[in-house]
């Protein structure tokens, strides 16, 4: 017989649903599609979870981390009866293994009709050897590789913070390195000089650019994607501890419209923060920068 929990742990249990519940509603997402993922990975939840909104789309997404063997077989059993294909969790096993099975990060995305994509890091600070086995083992061409290699220069990194995959459904699938940036003056430096290495003119990068007195200074993450053996056009700069009206600023920008501007507020103002966790910024040459925002809860 299962033992009855206390009303402490029921409250424990239940606090990080509550929020998810009321995200996924103001979102418009059905709550069966992000149900499944909180009942197959409540414990992981409960330790760690964290909330981000498209504020363009709706799409929403939840992530957790993963340790132990068990946990990695419950994530591809999960991604399995959901239509990933075999090689890919093969894929996701082996390297699951080459990291010990720890620090494994889980996401999906959802929107209106279901998980649209599923995502998975190791943040294990690896070499870069290790990041340009992974690339290679992708089909990653000479040029995407070198151009890793690149950016871990222009930063001054000689590892990567962490490295993922993300796989879809219909098949499709990119791979993601991470380079972190410490909190010092001489990082926005370095990330300015990253962005002209992937072709960002001076106005693509101004949306960013124009906060640099509020931004500069704070743990950020540059990163680079790959799909179909090339990488993908410009770069994400994730930024930790934001100011709202940063946000509002871009989209604003952008001509999001209000809709998008209540979005991006949901995961902080749910989680009760007055800052955002994260906020990504997405830059591709001759593109609006396009935003995310996140909230993260530990125990």
């Amino acid at each position: 017989m299962t033992e009855a929990l206390s009303p402490s742990e029921y409250g424990r249990l239940f606090r990080g649903a509550a929020r998810i519940g009321l995200m996924a509603g103001a979102v418009d997402v059905p709550w069966m599609h992000v149900g499944e993922y909180v009942a197959a990975f409540s414990e992981q939840l409960n330790a760690y979870a964290e909330l981000s909104v498209d504020p363009y789309t709706g799409t929403m997404g939840l992530m957790t981390r993963c340790e132990g063997i068990e946990t990695t077989h419950r994530v591809a059993r999960f991604m399995e009866i959901r239509g990933i294909e075999e090689a890919s969790l093969r894929r996701l096993l082996v390297r699951a293994k080459h990291f010990d099975h720890k620090n494994l990060f889980f996401k999906v995305e959802v929107g209106l009709e279901g998980i649209e994509e599923f995502s998975y890091y190791f943040r294990r600070r690896p070499e870069l050897i290790v990041a340009h086995a992974w690339l290679s083992d992708s089909g990653v061409d000479d040029e995407g590789i070198g151009l890793m290699e690149a950016m871990a220069e222009v930063l001054d990194k000689s590892t990567v913070h962490f490295i993922g995959a993300a796989e879809r459904p219909d098949g499709s699938r990119m791979d993601k390195v991470y380079f972190s940036q410490p909190e010092e003056p001489e990082s926005w430096d370095r990330i300015k000089a990253a962005t002209m290495l992937v072709d960002l003119e001076d106005r693509d990068f101004a949306p960013v650019a124009a906060h640099r007195s509020t931004l500069a200074g704070k743990t950020s993450f540059v990163s680079l994607g790959f799909a179909e053996g090339r990488v993908l056009p410009g770069l994400k700069l994730d930024v930790h501890d934001v100011h709202p009206m940063v946000v509002e600023s871009v989209l604003d920008e952008a001509n999001a419209g209000d809709e998008a501007n209540d979005r991006a507020r949901l995961p902080m103002e749910l989680s009760g923060y007055q800052r955002h966790s994260y906020v990504g910024f997405r830059l591709a040459p001759g593109a609006p920068c396009r935003v995310k925002t996140y909230a993260t809860t530990s125990n």
